[in-house]
């Protein structure tokens, strides 16, 4: 299938460039020069119309938008689209039998993970990290979506400051209190009761699935078990604007509603941090980790190096013909006369490699994860470890068989566990022909590149947008056993493999995603010989620097500057 941004553009690409296209399509391309120009429209000979997505008017409310690159990238919000495409809040073990995946765990960590992968884009442009969302304050950040439906519909601007409770939502918050307190409450109990009298314990480190899905949905509070109480779901109708005379007919769409939209909205990172506080508190509570759990005897890891980390604007064009309609002769043809591209912008980096110099005692199995993280908070104060351990990236994890004596691990940044590469344009493999494609290419590589689509975090995002001197972080490893039977008995790692639901470690061993930041740090009582941190720098090249391969058009009319953009220089 094709990507979720070919198939609907509507919700990646901002209205004004889906209103050019139209534009070229009722004209047949054959719009004034001038015209096509101010709008940063070209026309090439091979009917393709490629139209300049930064020539137009900026809309920012907020110092949130200096990071909108990211935040509006269209492979992170299809990303986060599958990742919900892959675990639907609703389905339940008891009606859909899928108990033996991680499912709770997966949803959970996906969403702190981008919490933290939020942190370090926000430290580049020296902005401090995000509050949770809280109801005695109002929405001090606004959002205009610049998004628009097949339909016509817009969905509605937020401005700044917005009060989150009022007449028409104040039933929703109570409930929203009400669940919220009843699994705190839960957590520090160690046992909640469901309606039906089941007691489930989370006191544990193997409760954390229960715990996931009584917050992300999963166990259902009402009679119904194909019912379940999501809480970032009831947030998300709070902040809607549909709680004024609502049924079928009646609804006002916003950015929050839509998996493919919703990471667009500031709003949204405040809610996600809110749930995620919940999962913390979980954490907090459970015994820190052990010498003996941390430590992997005979085993040490002697340096850890990485290349030159740069990071630079890159252009990058989307296939958003499917966003224009057919006449009567294009649909007896099939296929339109023009093909309409949206050139953008975005975050991309170099590729790099880590390489790692083990010493082991013996031959063994191990489990290595990477990890990239802050060294100074907004204000240039040193972070101490417990303070980042949540903001840590997992860039990397994966099974490497260790030799005895000295072992030299190479990992390149492409081929890292759990990313993927860009995503080909679906028109230009479907014109080098299915005998390309698909018959004279390897099955398994068909298979893997299908899956990997749909679970696969965009590559070029491993890293945050660096700066010409230089954006000081910490790159840390850790090399551990493999260890099995820690989370459910249930857990069938054979069966995630074959319906390829592999994400981070979940099918190499048992221990908690994240580990081992997950739990509270006494530094005193972490550092052992099997892990390493490593200064380093991420950099930044400048469009006049950078080494564009496409045509550009760098004249005042498309490079308009304000204090707000990412386009300014440091």
């Amino acid at each position: 299938l094709p990507a979720p941004y070919e198939i609907y553009p509507y919700f990646f690409v901002d209205s004004s460039v889906i209103n050019k296209a139209f534009q070229m399509k009722m004209t047949k391309a054959s719009l004034d020069p001038v015209v096509r120009d101010y709008f940063g429209i070209k026309v090439k000979d091979n009917n393709i119309v490629v139209i300049d997505w930064r020539k137009g008017v900026r809309h920012t409310l907020s110092e949130f938008d200096k990071i909108s690159y990211f935040t509006e990238d269209i492979d992170l919000n299809t990303y986060f689209y599958y990742l919900h495409m892959n675990y639907p809040y609703w389905l339940t073990d008891d009606v859909y039998s899928v108990n033996k995946e991680r499912r709770g765990e997966v949803l959970m960590y996906a969403q702190m993970q981008l919490l933290a992968r939020l942190r370090l884009e926000r430290l580049s442009k020296n902005m401090c990290d995000i509050k949770p969302l809280v109801w005695n304050e109002p929405v001090a950040t606004g959002y205009w979506p610049k998004i628009r439906m097949h339909n016509g519909e817009e969905m509605p601007v937020r401005r700044n400051n917005v009060a989150l409770v009022n007449k028409n939502n104040i039933k929703d918050k109570i409930l929203v209190d009400d669940v919220e307190g009843i699994i705190r409450e839960a957590i520090i109990k160690g046992r909640v009761e469901l309606r039906d009298g089941t007691v489930l314990t989370v006191n544990k480190a193997e409760d954390i699935e229960v715990l996931a899905r009584l917050i992300l949905g999963g166990y259902g509070f009402k009679h119904d078990n194909a019912k379940a109480i999501h809480v970032g779901n009831l947030l998300k109708k709070m902040l809607s604007y549909s709680q004024y005379n609502t049924d079928t007919y009646t609804y006002i769409p916003t950015a929050l509603d839509m998996y493919t939209t919703c990471l667009r909205d500031p709003v949204f990172w405040g809610l996600m941090k809110r749930t995620s506080e919940t999962f913390v508190l979980f954490k907090n509570l459970l015994p820190m980790y052990t010498v003996d759990e941390l430590n992997f005897p005979g085993v040490k890891v002697e340096r850890l190096t990485t290349d030159k980390l740069v990071t630079f604007m890159d252009d990058y064009d989307v296939d958003i013909t499917n966003a224009v309609y057919l006449d009567q002769t294009e649909i007896q043809k099939k296929r339109s006369d023009l093909v309409y591209i949206a050139r953008m912008r975005r975050l991309n980096h170099h590729p790099f490699k880590v390489t790692i110099d083990v010493a082991s005692d013996k031959a063994v199995d191990a489990v290595v994860r990477v990890f990239i993280g802050p060294k100074y908070d907004c204000m240039g104060r040193l972070i101490q470890l417990n303070e980042k351990r949540l903001d840590m990236v997992e860039i990397d994890s994966f099974l490497y068989k260790l030799d005895t004596g000295k072992n030299t691990i190479v990992r390149n940044s492409m081929e890292m566990n759990g990313v993927i590469q860009e995503r080909p344009m679906t028109r230009r493999a479907g014109a080098a022909g299915t005998e390309n494609t698909v018959e004279s290419m390897d099955v398994k590589m068909v298979d893997s590149w299908w899956w990997k689509t749909r679970i696969g975090f965009p590559n070029r995002l491993l890293l945050p947008m660096g700066t010409r001197g230089g954006l000081e972080m910490q790159m840390f490893v850790i090399v551990s056993p493999v260890r099995s039977g820690l989370i459910s008995p249930n857990l069938d790692m054979n069966i995630m493999k074959e319906r390829h639901t592999c994400r981070w470690t979940t099918c190499v061993d048992t221990m908690p995603l994240g580990y081992p930041f997950d739990r509270h740090i006494v530094p005193t009582r972490f550092y052992t010989n099997n892990m390493k941190f490593s200064d380093i720098l991420i950099f930044r090249k400048d469009m006049n620097t950078s080494n564009l391969v496409k045509e550009m058009d760098t004249s005042d009319m498309v490079m308009k500057r304000d204090d707000l953009t990412y386009l300014d220089t440091d």
